[in-house]
């Protein structure tokens, strides 16, 4: 999936750039609101990757999951990477 940057659209590009920008306020917000500091991407993608094992996204995973079922996901997630973690389980 992606975005069609060929196109005649002059104000596309713009959009797909807010775009981008509002996820990353809301990624920022998301890990401040849980006292987590990071900013750069690699920092990021290892506390997201840390809290999934952890099963600390889970609620959003099933939220996420709820509404692509209810047909009201805006773009479609590759599911099987979605699902909630079991953190019962030892590593």
């Amino acid at each position: 999936m992606g975005y069609d940057m060929t196109g005649e659209e002059s104000d596309a590009k713009g959009r797909i750039l807010s775009s981008g920008r509002e996820a990353e306020a809301n990624i920022l917000a998301f890990l401040e609101a849980k006292n987590i500091k990071a900013k750069s991407h690699g920092t990021i993608v290892k506390v997201l990757k840390r809290m999934h094992a952890e099963g600390k996204l889970n609620e959003q995973i099933s939220r996420y999951q709820k509404l692509h079922q209810e047909g009201k996901a805006v773009e479609e997630s590759p599911l099987h990477v979605l699902k909630p973690c079991d953190n019962q389980r030892t590593m």
